[in-house]
């Protein structure tokens, strides 16, 4: 393999705080409504971060964004439509975080960050008709059914590669001077753009699952799934596709396995096509670990994770990643920490 450049980084990611149910529309506390035919639940997830970060030059501490880029709040209401067939609605806020994007300033190598407070948007609005047997048709702001169906592992980690790197510009000589910002190489792939469309979920048979759904717009996704016990292991394997309509597609799958002892093996694979253009995105990921009650506080789950993404944004562009990650459940608040240490090696094709 001929590397152009060589661009070293190491980030050490402090503890996670994630004072919050787990992400479930069904999460939260059940609230008096307008409407008394239906339930209505609330739920909310707030989550902080301590990012350390090393270029090898230039370093500093940065608190921001964590698991996801923002912090959440959602209400759901579901009511029966008949006996067999609910109906329901679920709103989803993003609520964003104060200078959550952090860099380097690529002339002086201060660390700065992006004040993105005081800001709320809307992430899903969607209503949906539900059936134990015939499976759930929704209709709104939702995600892809193939979402899911690449990043899933049992491993614990508090975010991906753009979400540890953010705007960091990585240093290309000893005197300082600046590249390419890390997350325009290192990243992952997976369908998840949530947008306008009619989405469609089976039930599951004997662990086998589908899923579909068209965009507003054109393009849409499809889904296949499967969950279950073999040989007295948990594994579930998924596949997904993608298309937007206008020429990009991304499409992939995962397989995750999990002993009764609580060690677990997870194997991600994506690549995105990219219309127009010799860059097209190719992802790997491997996440082995353990997984078991060692306090009284709830599980602990260790884990090592390499992640290898070829041609991010500009053909050539090459990022390989080690990392391992300490998950701490605290059962009696419904939160997590998480400690995370991860080292990136960049090859830049632009050098």
């Amino acid at each position: 393999m001929e590397i152009k450049n060589l661009l070293k980084a190491s980030v050490a990611v402090g503890a996670l705080v994630a004072l919050a149910a787990p992400m479930d529309a069904v999460a939260g506390g059940k609230v008096s409504a307008a409407n008394s035919k239906v339930d209505v639940t609330m739920g909310g997830r707030v989550h902080r971060t301590l990012h350390y970060i090393d270029n090898g030059v230039h370093d500093a501490i940065f608190q921001g964004a964590g698991i996801s880029s923002n912090s959440e709040m959602w209400l759901t209401a579901e009511g029966k439509l008949t006996e067999s067939v609910s109906m329901g609605a679920y709103l989803r806020w993003d609520i964003s975080k104060n200078d959550a994007t952090h860099s380097f300033n690529t002339t002086t190598g201060a660390a700065t960050t992006a004040d993105a407070e005081d800001t709320a948007q809307h992430k899903y609005e969607y209503i949906y008709f539900k059936s134990a047997s015939m499976g759930t048709l929704s209709m709104g702001a939702i995600e892809p059914a193939a979402d899911g169906t690449i990043d899933t592992h049992n491993g614990a980690f508090a975010g991906d590669n753009s979400t540890y790197l953010s705007s960091v510009a990585t240093t290309t000589n000893s005197a300082g001077a600046f590249g390419t910002t890390a997350n325009n190489i290192a990243g992952k792939v997976d369908p998840g753009l949530d947008t306008n469309r009619v989405r469609y979920d089976s039930p599951s048979f004997s662990g086998f699952s589908v899923g579909g759904d068209l965009e507003h717009g054109g393009g849409g996704s499809v889904a296949l799934k499967y969950s279950g016990t073999i040989a007295g292991l948990s594994v579930g394997v998924s596949a997904g596709y993608e298309a937007d309509g206008g020429g990009d597609s991304i499409s992939g799958g995962a397989i995750k396995v999990k002993h009764s002892s609580g060690i677990h093996a997870a194997v991600n694979y994506g690549k995105n096509s990219v219309e127009n253009t010799s860059a097209d995105p190719e992802w790997w990921r491997v996440v082995v670990g353990y997984d078991a009650k060692m306090t009284s506080l709830g599980n602990t789950n260790i884990s090592v994770i390499w992640d290898k993404i070829e041609d991010r944004t500009t053909k050539g562009n090459e990022s390989v990643m080690w990392g391992v990650g300490i998950g701490q459940k605290l059962d009696a608040v419904g939160a997590n920490i998480q400690l995370d240490y991860m080292t990136f090696d960049f090859s830049d094709a632009a050098a």
